[in-house]
């Protein structure tokens, strides 16, 4: 593809090939006095058909750079696949919604529409409706944090508001720290915005201070520019591990130390399983810590109601970017979101799932140990996901058509690092299948693995070299309800 070459053109607008640029086909175009020009008479024109047969698109060379690295995941074709019903999902991050009351909800909805239909199906604030952020603040209060509705930025679902973050403050080039491993959507928000993540060590107790300063210093040494620390300290994704509440400060404190905001994506704070709710950092730091919320876990992924809390510099910087991005975020659906926690009871809802996720990851965690003693694996305390670890010499990502194959589905550890580690790891989730179902599937599960050690007895291990996944700054991520 290093090459260039000609084009169909008009005689107006005849075609010269141009020295190839970052390894790609390039086309100059020249009107009739030599002069180069974009003129085209149709993006039909700019296309042949290869010697292989596939079209080329034809506006290839309008992209913009960051768009290079885009590509689908190869592991998106075994997903269609293992949405059917035959096959085990283990794989999926979708609340259990029918645990809901639908009626109770339906009446809510019927009724916001009833006597504030105009409003909800009107434009709105680019900052969120009031209403909705003075409720935000009595959610995040139940994890320690004292704010003001003023510094609320409602966004659609708060990857809008990791989007949103990540564009005011990423130029090409700047570092984003993260936890190894890191939620897959975020990787993808990094990468198009072509920002360098540099992962860093987390064990059960969330991230290592001192992996964290000692990265740091590397980084800095080395002349880049670190913008922000991602972390998801409560329940984590993929991980299912907690932040320690002893590190807490200690990781404030180092990134205050150096400068460094700390991007604190709290999507399963709620959801524990026992006691009350971890104490947030935006609890500890008001000024060094940006905060995302959703009701996604908790209420309807479906409705994309998020927010981010920010300082009140960031916060204005945020409402521009936001307004700039889709004008303002669904009155609809925040008017929704307001009226459930207005006449619903939506803490004896949460109640509700924290009892039921908590009965479903007590059926992985047994049948994991029942079947598979020889993996390793996290105990979460909360939210939807175990993080297992397969034996030496098995890669999860070669594994997965096996498991489909024997109807298991699961996300190969691969997905949730920027730099193609994660060849034995595994994410395994809990929250959608029942007891039943999710027993059943990991018996299928250690069946794969079984036969895969097998293999690996008989022929040698697998080649890890060959099988990682090359480091990149691709999105390359399962589907959003994958995520």
């Amino acid at each position: 593809m290093g090459d260039s070459y000609h084009v169909p053109h008009s005689a107006a607008y005849p075609l010269v090939p141009a020295t190839p640029v970052d390894g790609a086909r390039r086309m100059v175009m020249t009107d009739t006095a030599g002069q180069p020009t974009n003129a085209i008479e149709h993006p039909a024109d700019a296309i042949r058909e290869p010697s292989h047969g596939s079209r080329l698109d034809p506006w290839m060379l309008s992209y913009a750079r960051r768009t290079a690295g885009m590509t689908t995941s190869e592991i998106r074709a075994l997903f269609a696949v293992a949405s059917r019903p035959e096959v085990v999902s283990l794989a999926g991050g979708m609340p259990y919604l029918s645990a809901l009351p639908m009626d109770t909800v339906a009446a809510t909805v019927a009724q916001m529409l009833a006597t504030q239909g105009l409003t909800a199906l009107q434009y709105g604030s680019g900052q969120g409706d009031p209403t909705l952020r003075e409720q935000i603040l009595e959610v995040m209060a139940l994890e320690g944090i004292s704010a003001h509705a003023d510094d609320v930025v409602v966004t659609t679902g708060s990857q809008q508001a990791l989007d949103l973050v990540t564009r005011i403050f990423i130029d090409p080039g700047d570092v984003v720290l993260a936890e190894a491993p890191s939620y897959v959507g975020a990787l993808g928000v990094f990468a198009s915005y072509q920002a360098d993540v540099a992962h860093v060590a987390s064990d059960d107790d969330g991230l290592v201070p001192h992996a964290l300063e000692e990265r740091i210093r590397e980084l800095l040494a080395s002349g880049k520019r670190i913008k922000f620390l991602y972390t998801v300290p409560n329940f984590h994704n993929p991980a299912g591990t907690t932040l320690s509440l002893q590190r807490r400060p200690q990781i404030l404190e180092i990134c205050q130390r150096h400068g460094i905001l700390v991007l604190e994506d709290n999507p399963y704070g709620l959801l524990g399983f026992d006691g009350d709710p971890p104490a947030a950092m935006r609890s500890l730091s008001e000024e060094g810590v940006v905060y995302l919320g959703t009701f996604s876990k908790t209420f309807a992924p479906g409705l994309r109601v998020g927010w981010a809390l920010a300082p009140h510099a960031v916060r204005e910087k945020l409402v521009l970017a936001n307004e700039s991005a889709i004008l303002c975020p669904s009155a609809y659906a925040q008017m929704t979101v307001s009226a459930y926690l207005a006449t619903c009871d939506w803490k004896a809802q949460i109640k509700v799932y924290r009892e039921l996720y908590r009965e479903r990851r007590d059926a992985m965690i047994e049948s994991l140990s029942a079947l598979l003693p020889q993996a390793s694996w996290t105990h979460p305390e909360g939210g939807f996901y175990v993080w297992l670890t397969l034996p030496e010499g098995l890669n999860a990502k070669a594994m997965l058509p096996r498991a489909i194959t024997e109807r298991v589905a699961y996300v190969p550890g691969t997905a949730f690092f920027a730099d193609g580690a994660g060849h034995r790891n595994v994410r395994l989730s809990y929250c959608y299948p029942d007891p039943d179902r999710i027993r059943e599937g990991v018996r299928r599960f250690a069946g794969v693995v079984q036969s895969e050690l097998e293999l690996l007895e008989t022929f040698g291990p697998y080649d890890v070299t060959a099988g990682r996944t090359a480091p990149s700054h691709g999105i390359q991520s399962p589907a959003a309800d994958l995520s």
